[in-house]
């Protein structure tokens, strides 16, 4: 008996998994946002490029630097169908300085290559590490 109420406990549960959410934003009419695609959304120049991008284009606020605040920020970005980056998000952040950094560089980031289900552009979420580290003189 309590293997089958548990059973069901969890098929009547609110909590679910699937492979897209939905999500109602500001500038775009509620439909499937992916978590997981079958072409991954893509910075242009993939990977390697995205992290140039932001080495090049961080500002080091002067109070974090000042202080020595050095640390990670994960952002979650979502890529539009057209490419364009919006609902930019801090996930895990260090200080509202380096957060604030953060945010601004994802809102100058030049369009993506979306990601794609079956041949079609998708909105997708994209998680990006914003590493800030003093250097060492």
């Amino acid at each position: 008996m309590k293997k089958s109420s548990l059973i069901l406990l969890l098929l009547l549960s609110p909590i679910s998994f699937p492979a897209a959410a939905q999500q109602r934003d500001d500038n775009t009419t509620q439909e499937h946002l992916f978590i997981e695609t079958e072409t991954q959304a893509v910075f242009p120049g993939g990977q390697g490029a995205l992290m140039t991008w932001i080495k090049d284009n961080l500002r080091y606020p002067e109070n974090a630097r000042e202080s020595h605040i050095e640390g990670k920020v994960i952002m979650r970005l979502t890529i539009e169908k057209d490419g364009t980056v919006t609902n930019p998000r801090v996930v895990r952040g260090v200080n509202e300085e380096l957060n604030a950094e953060a945010l601004r560089l994802a809102s100058i980031m030049p369009k993506w290559a979306p990601g794609k289900n079956n041949g079609m552009p998708v909105r997708t979420y994209y998680t990006v590490p914003i590493n800030f580290r003093l250097q060492q003189q």
